[in-house]
């Protein structure tokens, strides 16, 4: 044989070898790692209610129009009870974040985090996958009988919990509505108790634009589906403008967003399912708009020069507090403080499990809170490691490796210089830290994190 007609043999079979091997034998990996992990997940009696957890990627609490917001973003979720307005993630991005969201872990136990002092994430610097000893939600509902199904548009949630789930699925950048598709057929298609985790990414970077414009249509403005302006703000009018229109889309697509979550809801209503399932909607973390440039640029730095924007290179309350909302079979609410590591604690405490059984999570029941309580963030993707304490109305923002720290006022929005308050909240933060296996990125991944912006 040739070189020529070699090469175009393997042109013609390389996209087929590709294919089979993402689409068929990564799947049956994952399945026979789920399998072996099964047979050392601890055993638990727990009732047989379904449960669901949706997670808004990128949505910050401070956008849905029942905050306050000036735009009806969300008359759906507007109306559902169980709605906690403080919450706060416990990591700025997806990666970190929704390992603790499954398993009731802040990042520096569950493993999911990087283990050195400045990060600069990318295809070829992955976090560490979640420790082997740490058994997710998703495991533990499987080993007493459940069907467990995962769903994201972002390949990043599914990164660490690979081999967690019974069954995943990453449909890359795909809106909404054919996330809730593809989980309704799943829901139609099993006998069994039934957990399943749906990651939307409609609002994150790129965004689409709905056909729908309910606050306006939004302008043809350059980039404006992605980023621009991340290391400038100017020229002036052209940034305003940008900013303008942007917002705009992020609220836009919300409203999508949140009409899809009403079709969800009301499909399991016509099914007879909603009122016996567990549902949890919440986000991985916020997204910034420009709020805190001079004090990210002063106090924090990013490697990329990148301020202000996004997510993932700061501990700032846009990115920190999200929603939760407890619905459907249950209406667990409370205004004190909770973090998204309560999640995994209060859906077992729901379904029977005694106090000793969640003593692996750092969250605790929300209808079980303590007094004076401190929530943790930490585990950025960009910069020196931080690591962020709520209490009360104070945010402590702690740099240790640049000898930064800021304490913010939350309900006045200001900067507070008290050493009291400052060594108050310094004597909830760690140093423990635990991270686990090295994570490796295939081809396919790596073409997924970059369209996302993840270089």
């Amino acid at each position: 044989m040739d070189e020529e007609t070699y090469e175009r043999i393997r042109a013609r079979v390389s996209p087929l070898y590709r294919t089979a091997k993402y689409d068929v034998v990564q799947p049956v990996q994952n399945r026979l790692r789920f399998r072996r992990r099964l047979r050392e997940t601890p055993e638990h009696r727990i009732d047989d209610r379904d449960v669901l957890i949706v997670a808004v990627d990128c949505l910050r609490n401070d956008h849905l129009s029942r905050a306050g917001y000036d735009r009806e973003t969300t008359p759906f979720l507007d109306g559902l009870p169980g709605y906690s307005p403080n919450c706060v993630s416990a990591a700025p991005w997806t990666y970190s974040s929704v390992p603790s969201i499954l398993t009731g872990q802040y990042p520096h136990n569950h493993g999911a985090a990087y283990d050195q002092e400045l990060r600069n994430q990318s295809v070829n610097n992955p976090p560490a996958t979640i420790r082997d000893d740490v058994y997710a939600l998703p495991e533990l509902l499987a080993k007493a009988g459940y069907d467990t199904y995962f769903a994201s548009a972002i390949v990043t949630a599914e990164l660490p919990l690979r081999g967690r789930f019974e069954r995943s699925s990453v449909e890359h950048d795909a809106p909404a509505d054919e996330l809730v598709d593809g989980f309704l057929d799943w829901w139609d298609s099993t006998d069994e108790s039934r957990f399943g985790y749906l990651q939307l990414g409609d609002l994150h970077s790129p965004l689409h634009r709905p056909a729908n414009a309910p606050f306006g249509e939004v302008e043809d403005v350059p980039d404006v589906e992605r980023w621009d302006f991340t290391t400038r703000t100017d020229p002036q009018e052209e940034f305003e403008t940008y900013r303008r229109e942007r917002i705009r889309l992020y609220d836009t697509v919300l409203r999508f967003v949140d009409e899809e979550l009403r079709r969800l809801f009301d499909a399991l209503a016509a099914r007879s399912d909603l009122d016996d399932t567990l549902i949890v909607v919440t986000s991985d973390h916020g997204e910034e708009f420009w709020e805190r440039v001079e004090l990210e640029r002063r106090h924090f730095h990013d490697p990329r020069g990148v301020y202000g924007t996004g997510h993932g290179h700061a501990l700032v309350p846009e990115v920190l507090f999200v929603p939760l909302i407890l619905a459907g079979g249950w209406e667990h609410a409370t205004d004190e403080l909770v973090s998204t590591t309560d999640i995994v604690p209060t859906v077992l405490s729901e379904l029977g499990l005694d106090d000793d059984s969640l003593s692996t999570c750092d969250g605790v029941p929300i209808d079980r809170l303590p007094a004076e309580r401190a929530v943790l963030s930490e585990e950025i993707a960009y910069g020196y490691d931080q690591q962020a304490v709520v209490r009360d109305s104070h945010l402590l923002i702690d740099s240790p490796h640049e000898s930064e720290s800021v304490v913010l006022n939350t309900d006045e929005d200001r900067l507070v210089e008290d050493p009291e308050i400052e060594a108050e909240l310094r004597s909830f933060l760690t140093d423990d830290k635990h991270v686990g296996d090295p994570s490796t990125l295939d081809s396919r991944t790596q073409d997924q994190l970059a369209d996302l912006g993840y270089l």
